[in-house]
């Protein structure tokens, strides 16, 4: 219990002083972090923000109705691969957005329904009659298998159906 306190108060010791730090870095107006090489990971939490907020600048710039996606760099050129030999870069490729109307094909569809709504409620013909028929008579009920039972078995049956209950059987019948 004195272990995990100790470790809870640690814990929130470190956050206190990150937060404070981070408050002074702002305070004083320090100048924006230096641009890292492509693919370098932010070092700080201000350089951090200042990519996600290059990030949203840069989709808030792009066209309605086009998007950009990262490609792979293996496909391209040129790309540098990282040491376990796959590639690190993605370029981005724009994909447009076409929209798809549902209505396109919706009066065909209604009218396809009405149809088969008609040939199903229509009245039958005697046709129709002797057709259903001759499919129900085409079918021939199954046939049940008689199982001959071992005649102890029935024996042993009868016996505790017709005997009186064994709560009223002597010592001889039981």
């Amino acid at each position: 219990m004195e272990t995990g306190a100790i470790f809870l108060v640690v814990v929130i010791f470190v956050i206190v002083r990150v937060l404070k730090q981070v408050g002074e870095a702002a305070r004083r107006g320090q100048s924006p972090p230096v641009p890292r090489a492509p693919g370098e990971a932010p070092q700080t939490m201000a350089e951090l923000l200042l990519e996600m907020r290059q990030q949203v600048e840069a989709a808030r710039r792009q066209p309605p109705g086009r998007v950009a996606h990262p490609v792979p760099a293996a496909r391209f050129p040129g790309s540098v691969p990282d040491e376990r030999g796959g590639s690190i870069e993605v370029a981005s490729r724009e994909v447009t957005i076409r929209e798809v109307d549902q209505d396109d094909g919706a009066e065909a569809l209604v009218q396809r329904r009405i149809a088969a709504a008609a040939a199903r409620n229509g009245e039958w013909q005697p046709s129709d009659r002797q057709r259903f028929d001759a499919r129900l008579h085409a079918v021939t009920p199954p046939v049940p298998s008689v199982r001959p039972r071992h005649p102890l078995r029935s024996a042993m049956i009868w016996r505790e159906v017709l005997s009186p209950p064994v709560t009223l059987r002597t010592d001889d019948e039981r």
